[in-house]
């Protein structure tokens, strides 16, 4: 949802493939959502917390490998 926004700050003449109900609240609503949950699972259950973490390092490092070319 940070990405969302971003891309419409900087890119605001782009042209959409579809609109986003209710802009800018829906997306706002649902990154805090979104935040809350990570947070109380951070909070609540540690294990599964660093289970998560554990596969998004693994994913960026597979993203790194395969397609970051540069």
């Amino acid at each position: 949802m940070i990405s969302f926004f971003a891309l419409r700050n900087n890119e605001p003449d782009m042209e959409r493939p579809f609109r986003v109900p209710l802009y800018p609240i829906f997306p706002a609503l649902a990154l805090i959502i979104a935040s809350i949950s990570m947070v109380a699972m951070s909070y609540y259950n540690q294990q599964l917390a660093l289970i998560f973490l554990a596969i998004l390092a693994v994913s960026f490092g597979l993203y790194k490998l395969v397609y970051d070319k540069k």
